[in-house]
């Protein structure tokens, strides 16, 4: 073999060479390390779709497409308190209202939410299974209002998914580590 290579077989030096780049693209693949919010990423969303996998298959993760804390308008502003962090989400129509507030000299947090669909006026947002996880443990569930407004009150805690899970599909957002305060994860 090495002979018909040496002889300057273009398609088989070509070959040599794919496999070549696989056998070291292996090698190396054993001292791969994934980020560390992947990791976290996938099991959420493993998680919550064996919470739903039962009715729905179909799970979108929801974008995170703004956060107040990224405007950078309140630092350096003396006050009583933290200011609500606001965040937004979406998905395709479906957007994801979040004011989150610590309540001041304690661990306990205010999460109050609403969801919208760009697509439909007639109410169907009432009644939407909501759930608070973290880590594969499903924590707290509420539904939604008529006007699709949701809310929870826990302590803090890492890893925070909210899932609410529609008719027909579910809808995953991932809340940030520096959620508020101190982490006590």
């Amino acid at each position: 073999m090495q002979e018909h290579l040496d002889q300057g077989c273009g398609s088989c030096q070509k070959m040599l060479k794919t496999w070549a780049a696989m056998v070291e693209f292996a090698r190396r693949e054993l001292f791969y390390e994934p980020p560390a919010i992947a990791i976290r990423n996938a099991e959420s969303y493993f998680v919550s779709l064996g919470l739903t996998l039962k009715e729905k298959a179909d799970v979108r993760i929801l974008r995170h497409v703004f956060d107040n804390l990224g405007l950078g308008a309140l630092q350096g502003i003396r006050g009583a308190g933290t200011a609500p962090r606001q965040l937004m989400y979406n998905s395709s129509s479906f957007f994801i209202d979040l004011r989150v507030e610590q309540k001041p000299g304690s661990d306990w947090i205010g999460l109050a939410g609403q969801v919208v669909d760009a697509r439909s006026t007639d109410g169907a947002l009432e009644e939407i299974p909501v759930s608070l996880f973290s880590k594969g443990d499903k924590g707290l569930e509420t539904a939604t209002n008529q006007f699709g407004e949701f809310n929870f009150s826990f302590k803090a805690i890492g890893h925070l998914r909210v899932l609410l899970s529609m008719k027909k599909f579910a809808l995953l957002l991932m809340l940030p580590e520096d959620l508020v305060g101190k982490s006590t994860s």
